[in-house]
């Protein structure tokens, strides 16, 4: 991709269109309407790369939500550990009958 953008006016997309899809393989192209950017053409390829790329960084972003957050509810019950309620607790307070299953995190070799 190059460092500096490419450009194109919309008159130049309405008028030749075909040769502003074959400069995509150079990079994106800014569209311009009077010298003033109102859109960004991109190629199938670098739009898929750009869509994985988004993904990842939003499911990274939000496995560090859930581990801060974690973090957070330890140091909250590590300073008030009275305040934690027992499960049996919460069982028999909401007529749970059966108990909720536990499921390990411990990985089998």
């Amino acid at each position: 991709m190059k460092s500096v953008p490419q450009m194109a006016s919309i008159a130049e997309l309405e008028q030749d269109h075909l040769s502003i899809f074959q400069r995509l393989t150079q990079g994106p192209i800014i569209i311009a309407n009077r010298s003033e950017p109102q859109a960004v053409v991109v190629s199938m390829q670098e739009w898929d790369e750009l869509a994985d790329r988004m993904r990842n960084m939003e499911q990274r972003l939000a496995r560090l939500e859930t581990y801060v957050e974690s973090k957070r509810i330890a140091a909250e019950m590590k300073s008030e550990p009275d305040s934690i309620t027992p499960l049996t607790e919460l069982c028999r307070k909401y007529n749970v009958v059966k108990k909720p299953a536990i499921i390990s995190m411990a990985t089998t070799n």
